[in-house]
């Protein structure tokens, strides 16, 4: 059972599709970090995918 001590990683492919953006565009972006809006916004949703499986991780070790 994963802990949230443990390293989540979040893949690119699912920040893009909650983005609604291409693979390869989530990417460019996470690669150059440029535009610098784009990846502000790369980086808040990785964030949340993050928080967001912590969350799961939490209530999955509860049961």
């Amino acid at each position: 059972m994963a802990t949230t001590n443990e390293k989540i990683k979040i893949k690119v492919s699912e920040v893009a599709a909650l983005l609604g953006w291409s693979y390869t565009t989530a990417k460019s972006i996470k690669d150059r970090k440029s535009p610098k809006d784009r990846y502000e916004t790369y980086l808040k949703c990785e964030k949340k995918l993050i928080e967001a499986k912590e969350q799961i991780n939490i209530q999955l070790s509860k049961h």
